[in-house]
């Protein structure tokens, strides 16, 4: 049983069954939890026994790092040529004996890139021995889940999140859901839990609160749209993502993060990830304090942000037979030509037409 501290076992049940109900599974198949870091550490002891090696779908965020080291796991991303097309043939192309760890972050938490659900079942197929584990922090913000796959394979987890839909940061909580057999192995294995009143609180209000929820999204959108639009006007390059945040393009990310840090806005500098450099990442949060952005951001020289060559990685997967590179401004793309990936062909005219037209970001 569960030391639940604050929270009786009637209350527990309430919330596992609110979860299933939500989600169309019976209440054996769900987990909730206090804190992710409480978890991962019993997760990756029970779905890594055949393997040393997790393959990440794209970016990994700090925390499965940490776990895996602790485990004594191998990580390696799988990037393609993009970092806002996720790539599910970049990580096919790891898997070696159907025995490894896959963990895919969807929509991506770094980048916000993401799979399909067809995607996602390749993944889970490729391993049959091993397992996928599927983090579905930024679900509200995007749509697609694995959980249907969870009717025909038991090679799977979802993570879920608690309160990323309403932006605290601060709570970790959230539930975990697998097959049965996984679940209460991981029930026994976290039999000392704490979940409080206040968690429990906290999740039925976000399980339960569509409304409030509705009316966030639509917040965050049309502020993402807003603030997209303003920066671009200054001739700040930035992206929407399918989560909360938007990605910056500035010519120099020490400074401008520094510069924002000074004026207390929320920012992260992704330089130091793989294919993201002069990248930051600002989280949306209400107009007024949205607002503080564009005000830190005038406040700046704009030599410090403006770029010279503008971005035209894909952000879509399969969709180009060519990949464009950065070009200068003041000059058409040029194509790079690579391998295809089980394209449907196109013809010599489409190929012109295409390389006389820029590479839009699909917002």
């Amino acid at each position: 049983m569960l030391n639940i501290g604050l929270t009786s076992n009637e209350q527990i049940a309430h919330l596992s069954a609110t979860i299933a109900r939500r989600t169309l599974l019976s209440p054996g198949a769900v987990l909730p939890f206090a804190d992710l870091q409480d978890l991962l550490p019993h997760l990756l002891a029970e779905v890594t026994a055949q393997t040393d090696h997790l393959i990440s779908a794209g970016h990994v965020s700090l925390d499965i790092v940490i776990a895996a080291d602790h485990r004594g796991l191998k990580v390696s991303e799988a990037l393609g040529v993009s970092p806002f097309a996720a790539s599910v043939d970049a990580a096919l192309a790891k898997v070696v004996t159907g025995s490894e760890l896959v963990y895919v972050a969807n929509p991506n938490r770094i980048t916000g890139s993401n799979l399909g659900l067809t995607e996602l079942e390749m993944l889970v197929r490729a391993v049959p021995r091993g397992f996928v584990l599927i983090d579905e922090y930024y679900f509200d913000y995007f749509g697609i889940t694995g959980l249907t796959l969870l009717e025909r394979y038991s090679n799977i987890g979802i993570l879920r999140s608690f309160a990323a839909a309403f932006g605290v940061e601060s709570s970790e909580s959230g539930f975990f859901a697998g097959s049965p057999e996984l679940v209460g192995r991981l029930r026994g294995r976290m039999s000392d839990q704490v979940i409080t009143h206040t968690i429990y609180r906290t999740a039925m209000m976000t399980l339960e609160s569509d409304a409030a929820l509705q009316m966030r999204l639509k917040t965050l959108h049309d502020e993402a749209l807003r603030i997209s639009t303003e920066l671009t006007r200054r001739g700040l390059q930035n992206r929407i993502t399918a989560a909360d945040f938007l990605l910056l393009r500035v010519k120099e990310p020490t400074t401008v993060g520094n510069h924002l840090a000074r004026h207390k806005i929320p920012c992260e500098n992704l330089d130091g990830y793989p294919l993201l450099g002069n990248y930051l990442r600002y989280k949306l949060q209400s107009p007024l304090s949205n607002d503080r952005l564009l005000d830190a951001i005038g406040r700046i020289a704009e030599e410090a942000y403006r770029m010279t060559t503008i971005d035209r990685r894909m952000v879509t997967l399969r969709r180009p037979t060519e990949m464009v590179v950065e070009t200068p401004l003041s000059k058409e793309p040029v194509a790079a030509k690579r391998k295809p990936l089980r394209l449907i062909p196109i013809t010599d005219q489409q190929k012109k037409s295409k390389s006389r037209r820029p590479v839009r970001s699909r917002r």
